[in-house]
């Protein structure tokens, strides 16, 4: 009768507690794997973060250089065009005052500059 009874109710506590531990190791393997998929796809990303910081680190030094040629020394690059303005070029294009502050043109020394210039013939 015992036999009869378990199989009037579909399956036998064994078979359902081996579907259990089945499905239990199923779902073990699958978090696994998809943890090692997870950890991998970040340690890439992590790699790539730090290269673009190497990158934005250099691109950085190099803006900073080329903006000291640009507006720092006294023959930089502002201050020069600048000059150039104030002897008399037609535009009507205007540096920016943050460039002109940075390479410290000072207006008034511009225009006494261009005319003691003793390059100045008066022609």
């Amino acid at each position: 009768m015992a036999q009869t009874k378990w199989k009037n109710h579909g399956t036998h506590p064994r078979t359902a507690s081996h579907r259990d531990q089945e499905r239990h190791a199923r779902n073990v393997r699958d978090v696994m794997k998809r943890g090692t998929e997870l950890y991998e796809k970040f340690a890439g990303f992590v790699t790539d973060m730090d290269l673009i910081g190497d990158s934005l680190r250099k691109t950085d030094k190099h803006y900073e250089e080329a903006m000291k040629k640009l507006s720092e020394g006294r023959g930089n690059l502002v201050r020069q065009v600048q000059m150039l303005k104030e002897l008399g070029i037609r535009t009507n294009k205007s540096i920016p005052k943050h460039l002109l502050d940075r390479a410290d043109v000072d207006q008034t020394e511009l225009a006494l500059a261009a005319e003691a210039d003793p390059a100045d013939d008066g022609n």
